[in-house]
């Protein structure tokens, strides 16, 4: 999906009135860009596809029902987002331990924003949502 079909679904969903979240799959495939999740982990920056990797990864596990991106920003060569929502049966202790190497500043039980509107995500959001939010 090109930046301008997905920009379209995001606008359609009432980005800016509502919260927007995306899959995995249409934030991360084809982004190639710096500071587009993540900007202010330093000294070593983390890449989009190290993310997308790592969200791979963790979404085969049996306890991971979907990972979702918030779009906080559609300015720029590409979205930009402050938060990963994922939606699981596993502990926080669990999740923070899987995810740690993405370096992320905080974590909440629950959506850090309004439930978001999800496009193109599973949807299935009956068990447990942890957001992950980077400063």
């Amino acid at each position: 999906m090109t930046k301008l079909d997905l920009l379209d679904k995001i606008k359609a969903a009432g980005y800016l009135s509502n919260e927007v979240a995306v899959t995995i799959e249409d934030f991360f495939e084809g982004n190639n860009f710096e500071g587009t999740i993540g900007v202010n982990i330093w000294p070593d920056s983390l890449t989009a596809q190290f993310f997308y990797e790592r969200f791979k990864e963790l979404k085969q596990h049996p306890k991971v029902y979907d990972i979702l991106i918030r779009i906080a920003d559609t300015d720029g060569d590409w979205f930009y987002s402050d938060t990963a929502y994922i939606n699981c049966s596993l502990t926080l202790d669990e999740l923070r331990e899987q995810l740690e190497v993405l370096k992320f500043d905080e974590i909440y039980d629950g959506w850090m924003y309004d439930k978001p509107v999800i496009i193109d995500g599973s949807g299935n959001v009956d068990q447990t949502v942890f957001s992950l939010w980077w400063d």
